[in-house]
């Protein structure tokens, strides 16, 4: 997962934007750092919440590709087939 730190869970909200061209598929959302252990989770600027990028291609009933916010960048895969 990115450069976050692996016990840090994220609630990821239903997109803003999502356009499908041609197995193209950019989005935006904000994320939301969870509680664990009683304490809220902060990004490094004090935040607990942060717009997150995506780009995907979909291919063979796979989406996959790239998100990123101003701290961490990873890969997503998410089968989409019937």
């Amino acid at each position: 997962m990115g450069r976050a730190d692996d016990r840090e869970r994220l609630e990821h909200r239903r997109p803003t934007r999502v356009a499908s061209r041609a197995r193209r598929a950019p989005g935006a959302s904000m994320s939301r750092l969870a509680v664990a252990g009683g304490v809220q989770r902060r990004y490094p600027d004090g935040s607990i919440s942060t717009p997150v990028t995506s780009e995907g291609r979909i291919a063979n009933g796979v989406l996959s590709g790239t998100w990123h916010d101003k701290f961490q960048v990873g890969q997503f895969q998410v089968s989409v087939g019937r």
